[in-house]
């Protein structure tokens, strides 16, 4: 870098680097905001999980149990939207519920 340069040829790249803090600086925010965001539907997820792998649901409603949990994981369904299911389903999330408190 010349130390004669002007500085008017360097501000697009000065601006440049306060693009990339920005950047940066708004991932690790978002990263932070996942990581701090585990609400009721993640939470009944993870526990679902659990309950499958401890053999703590019935054989009967499993599948509809896991594929569920992966919706409720991954924000495609809620919890307001499970109500007034399958009566079986219904027991199996209240349990859930009642596991993390």
């Amino acid at each position: 870098m010349d130390v004669n340069q002007p500085f008017s040829s360097l501000e697009p790249s000065y601006k440049r680097v306060q693009s990339i803090k920005l950047l940066k600086s708004c991932h690790i925010n978002t990263k932070i905001m996942v990581v701090l965001k585990m609400n009721q539907e993640t939470k009944i997820a993870n526990e679902l999980q659990k309950m499958l792998t401890e053999n703590q649901i019935p054989v009967s409603v499993q599948e509809d149990i896991n594929v569920l949990s992966e919706k409720l994981a991954n924000g495609d369904i809620t919890l307001g939207e499970l109500e007034n299911k399958d009566q079986f389903v219904e027991e199996v999330i209240q349990k859930a519920k009642n596991r993390i408190g």
